[in-house]
């Protein structure tokens, strides 16, 4: 196989990494490769060869987690039998992913409070809930491994009420929501 193109952009929150291909003969599958310092890279998604032949071939593949900053990557060429081949390496620089954390269902129903975070950096966060007495009934500690991510907090027999939920991020900044336990 010949790599005649490989290309990142940025698209909204994401990264659309596009390649195309010719003399794709006996191809199995491509694997598209993220890392964050051009060395250390790791899987985000396979597609299947399709076609074979001289023709040009064009495959792309999102990445629904890019990092604030330097991501790179490259395509993994797999064949039949095997052998692996690597496309270039390019670079995208994130700057402008709009970060924000939001709480859902509020009302809470069901003792499950949902967190999704969007946009925010990589590292352990720290979750306490709080009731109105500024007491502290609950704490969890989590990795976020990727810009976007969704957390569920198990709320156990907290009674219905209004809450506050605080979160600590890595740089140990606090971010505050209030949230209705409704059942």
């Amino acid at each position: 196989v010949t790599f005649t193109s490989v290309r990142a952009y940025q698209h909204g929150s994401n990264v659309e990494v596009e390649w195309g291909v010719i003399n794709q003969a006996n191809i199995r599958q491509y694997e598209v490769e993220h890392s964050t310092d051009s060395m250390n890279f790791t899987k985000i998604c396979t597609q299947a060869a399709t076609g074979s032949g001289t023709a040009l071939v064009g495959y792309n593949c999102l990445d629904v987690n890019p990092i604030k900053g330097d991501n790179f990557y490259r395509v993994r060429s797999i064949g039949v039998a095997g052998a692996v081949r690597y496309s270039a390496t390019v670079k995208v620089r994130i700057s402008n992913i709009d970060a924000s954390i939001t709480v859902h269902p509020n009302p809470v129903r069901g003792k499950v409070l949902g967190v999704k975070f969007t946009g925010m950096e990589m590292g352990n966060y720290t979750i306490r809930v709080r009731n109105s007495m500024d007491q502290v009934l609950l704490i969890q500690n989590f990795s976020i491994t990727g810009t976007n991510s969704n957390q569920s907090i198990p709320l156990g027999n907290l009674p219905k009420g209004n809450y506050f939920l605080e979160i600590i991020q890595p740089d140990k900044s606090k971010t505050e929501r209030n949230f209705i336990v409704a059942d």
